[in-house]
């Protein structure tokens, strides 16, 4: 063999043996890869399980804490469902809905009770306040207006309402007030309290009467163009120049006397309050604002 021939062979032979190491190299390299890789799945496994694990026992507690609430009994269900067949997992899934049942049948009942409840209470202050309390001011009424105490009948008996014949009583007890101050010489006490006791029985003539003894009363006025008379029923008419709203008397009512000034007019009501048309010309000194006015009385 020939000295060529044997470097051939030589470097043969050592491209053989490198071949085979790169090859043992490669073999090597794939298992530890392979070992890596199981490795790291193993430790996402364990970790996953951990997780799992650490999820269950919390929610286990969660679920031994848990209140008497609907909506957290759906919560725990939904997590238990999502860690899926992991102990027993899918039965404390099934405890939790039954849970949840049990919660919506208490909270309905609650509702129910909460109702009823709601419904006793308000006909209980319904009979107290329109019943019961009412009959209390009435019958205090009764002993106050035996006793003389017209003023304390009259706020008991508002306050009954609607409550039997309260309101008739109010009228009344007006009524043998103002006899009651008629008694005592009070011509205007007693005028108002008629007055007050609106239709029952004569309380308006008397008060009409009576106004006629305290004021000297002009039941026909005449101003500087127009003409107002007072009427039986305490309405007033007016006839002449209105360019100025002094005959705009339609709306007046229980008045006792009346005076027309030159280009306005007033009355004086049995409440002893004063009205007056509404002044429209040019020369608003003030002479119509009367609203306040109260306890009129023009004595002889």
């Amino acid at each position: 063999m020939s000295a060529v021939e044997r470097r051939w062979n030589e470097a043969v032979a050592q491209a053989q043996l490198r071949d085979e190491q790169l090859a043992q190299e490669a073999k090597e390299a794939y298992a530890q890869a392979l070992k890596n890789g199981d490795d790291a799945a193993q430790k996402q496994y364990e970790n996953a399980t951990a997780r799992r694990e650490s999820d269950y026992q919390q929610l286990c507690k969660r679920q031994t804490e848990a209140r008497q609430d609907e909506e957290e009994w759906q919560k725990l269900g939904n997590e238990f469902q999502r860690l899926g067949d992991y102990k027993d997992s899918v039965e404390r899934a099934k405890q939790c809905a039954e849970k949840k049942v049990a919660a919506q049948k208490r909270a309905r009942k609650r509702k129910r009770l909460l109702i009823c409840a709601v419904v006793v209470i308000t006909a209980a202050a319904l009979v107290y306040f329109c019943v019961i309390q009412p009959a209390m001011f009435y019958r205090k009424a009764d002993e106050l207006l035996a006793a003389g105490d017209y003023e304390g009948a009259l706020a008991q008996f508002e306050a009954a309402g609607g409550y039997g014949d309260a309101a008739e009583r109010v009228w009344m007890t007006h009524y043998a007030y103002a006899e009651a101050l008629l008694g005592q010489g009070d011509i205007a006490g007693a005028a108002l309290q008629f007055e007050a006791a609106d239709a029952y029985e004569d309380a308006w003539e008397r008060s009409f009467a009576l106004w006629g003894e305290i004021t000297p009363r002009e039941t026909v006025s005449a101003g500087y163009a127009h003409t107002v008379g007072l009427k039986a029923d305490g309405t007033v008419v007016a006839v002449g120049d209105n360019d100025d709203g002094q005959c705009d008397v339609d709306g007046w009512t229980d008045i006792v006397a009346v005076s027309a000034g030159g280009y306005h007019t007033v009355g004086l009501k049995a409440d002893g309050t004063v009205v007056a048309t509404e002044y429209i010309g040019d020369y608003d000194y003030g002479q119509c604002d009367v609203d306040g006015w109260t306890d009129i009385l023009v004595r002889h």
